[in-house]
């Protein structure tokens, strides 16, 4: 039995550790990536628009302690396209139980939701529009805190009223939130409607490790 105990807590250790260390590869601000984001979890990987984005902030929550979630901002600027944000949540951890059911999934304010299905502790898949407004300002955590620093230093305007385009995927061991946000003078709704079904299967096939 006491042989027992200490294997079991040696897994527990190990574990912890191989926790941490995915934690530990979440990029630091100012770190550029093109094409793709890879998550600390090691399967889901994030496709990107075109174009040069940069890791405004960065770090990690807790749902409990089981359940680390990566938390990033990523911000593209282009005298094309404007002031584009990406905010990206994604679990780090495999939980026990799943998770429970998405909110995003089943809110009725959003301008358009498609919901595929949205299972507790199964799977979930829906994706929308929505406005969500980037001032980066009062009592936020410390991601948004890093980015709202960055954009400052940046001289990038924010604190407009930006249309998003949203993502939320979820199986029994992954779970993924991707808003893409624009400038409403970059891409109105229709527009971002039409490009939300074109990244729609590129999203979940990143989630799914393909």
């Amino acid at each position: 039995m006491k042989r027992f105990l200490v294997i079991a807590a040696a897994l527990i250790v190990s574990a912890c550790q191989t926790t941490q260390g995915k934690i530990d590869t979440i990029p630091q601000q100012g770190t550029v990536f093109y094409d793709e984001y890879p998550t600390a979890n090691g399967r889901v990987v994030v496709p990107l628009p075109a174009g040069k984005w940069v890791v405004a902030g960065s770090g990690f929550n807790r749902l409990g302690y089981e359940n680390p979630f990566e938390e990033v901002v990523l911000i593209s600027q282009s005298d094309d396209e404007g002031v584009s944000l990406i905010e990206i949540t994604s679990s780090i951890a495999v939980p026990r139980y799943g998770w429970g059911r998405s909110t995003m999934c089943e809110r009725d304010d959003m301008y358009f939701l498609e919901r595929r299905t949205n299972a507790k502790g199964g799977i979930q898949d829906c994706w929308g529009l929505q406005i969500i407004n980037t001032d980066l300002s009062g009592d936020l955590p410390a991601y948004l805190k890093q980015a709202s620093q960055y954009a400052k230093q940046n001289n990038i305007r924010l604190g407009f009223d930006a249309n998003a385009v949203s993502y939320n995927f979820a199986d029994r061991g992954y779970f993924l939130r991707v808003s893409h946000l624009s400038e409403p003078s970059v891409a109105d709704m229709d527009t971002l409607k039409r490009l939300g079904k074109e990244w729609y299967p590129k999203v979940k096939a990143g989630f799914e490790g393909g």
